[in-house]
């Protein structure tokens, strides 16, 4: 676990470290005010990575460095939106979006919306990161902005990431709405708030992504997925480093297919054409 600071360097850090193997990071409290709450915060994710210690010692990962090259796309505003493709994740997910979205083809015909349970300050670097490495454009997300194809946007720190419509039905254009309404599911991003958004906004194609992390964030969106037709991937348990988001999937009975952390670009892939 890495106490980090909430500057663009303490930022960047905790996102390697997350990558190399660092279960979660906590940033530093910037008052008095604030240390009990960061005292309990630690308590609670020691207490996560003590139960996750075995799953990390199975996971063997190569630099990215070694396994992908990177490439960059140019997306032009009149790229059609295609399909969309929703990613939710908490514990550990850094790591995980770290395995998928950088093996997603930069000629993937959706357009990809994450919520990764982060604070603010850490989000940007996150993306950035991603952006590197991917044939995709990552960006973090901006209010108002156009999805587009092509691109995956990560819901900023203490944001939700829901989307606004323009134009009729045939013919949907989505841009990003940030709001800041309470949390839902216990979380500001939030998977389900995400997702309630989206299936009441777009009516093509929906894949829906719950990959590790504690609690069950996700899990009732990925009902009104099915209810529009759209298809549900869950992490299996064995690549998850905490097996909460995805087992509250699986228990709905909405998963259409559980797989293990390194098949699921593919499955995304496939799912979209």
């Amino acid at each position: 676990i890495m106490l980090s600071s909430l500057t663009q360097r303490g930022a960047d850090a905790a996102m390697k470290a997350l990558y190399l193997g660092a279960v979660d990071f906590i940033s530093k409290p910037s008052g008095a005010m604030e240390i009990n709450n960061t005292a309990n915060e630690i308590i609670r994710k020691i207490k996560i990575a003590a139960a996750t210690r075995h799953r990390l010692k199975k996971q063997v990962v190569q630099p990215i460095a070694q396994r992908i090259k990177p490439i960059k796309t140019t997306v032009n505003a009149k790229d059609a939106l295609g399909n969309l493709v929703l990613i939710g994740t908490s514990t550990g997910g850094p790591r995980a979006l770290h395995e998928v979205i950088p093996k997603l083809p930069g000629e993937l015909e959706a357009a990809d919306l994450v919520v990764q349970h982060m604070p603010s300050g850490f989000t940007r670097s996150l993306a950035e990161r991603l952006d590197r490495l991917s044939a995709l454009r990552v960006k973090e997300a901006k209010n108002g902005e156009p999805i587009l194809r092509g691109c995956v946007y990560i819901a900023p720190g203490d944001f939700h990431l829901k989307v606004k419509r323009l134009g009729d039905l045939s013919n949907p254009r989505l841009r990003v709405n940030l709001t800041q309404d309470p949390l839902v599911s216990g979380h500001r991003p939030s998977v389900d708030a995400m997702i309630d958004s989206v299936v009441k906004e777009f009516w093509s194609k929906i894949v829906t992504v719950i990959m590790t992390g504690m609690g069950q964030d996700g899990a009732k969106g990925t009902d009104w997925v099915k209810n529009k037709g759209g298809k549900v991937i869950a992490e299996d348990s064995s690549t998850c480093i905490v097996y909460g988001m995805p087992r509250a999937v699986i228990e709905t009975g909405n998963a259409d297919r559980v797989l293990p952390l390194q098949n699921i670009a593919n499955a995304i892939t496939k799912m979209v054409l």
